[in-house]
């Protein structure tokens, strides 16, 4: 079963945010944006950038677990 990684921040309300050059979901001054990871097979590390207008990009990985096993 696939799952997601919640990658969450802070901006200045004014500004537009991405991540992994995708829009992100807003409330106020804090953005969000929920990737979707295939961590079925193997565990993924995997690459974020998160970028703001008028802002340096900031550059960050995530590790996820593999799917956890099914206990009988």
């Amino acid at each position: 079963m696939p799952c997601a990684e919640s990658i969450l921040g802070v901006a200045l309300a004014t500004n537009t945010a991405s991540v992994n050059s995708q829009a992100t979901y807003w409330k106020g001054e804090y953005f969000r944006k929920e990737l979707s990871v295939d961590n079925t097979i193997a565990a993924v590390w995997n690459g974020i950038t998160i970028s703001a207008l008028g802002e340096t990009d900031v550059n960050s990985n995530v590790f996820v677990f593999k799917t956890a096993d099914s206990f009988g």
